[in-house]
């Protein structure tokens, strides 16, 4: 199972359970794309705007 699954099942792990660590990788142009819409990207609360 996945580092975030093993968290979850701690407490009634079995020793032949093991836990393998994911790294995601993106492309640089997804990279940007996502940083640009985040840039965008405002959110009002209570009257006060949020974002970049």
């Amino acid at each position: 199972m996945t580092e975030k699954d093993a968290v979850k099942c701690m407490k009634f792990a079995q020793p032949n359970w093991y836990a393998l660590p994911v790294d995601a990788v993106i492309s640089d142009s997804l990279e940007r794309n996502l940083t640009d819409k985040i840039k965008k990207l405002k959110i009002k609360n209570n009257g006060i705007e949020h974002g970049f």
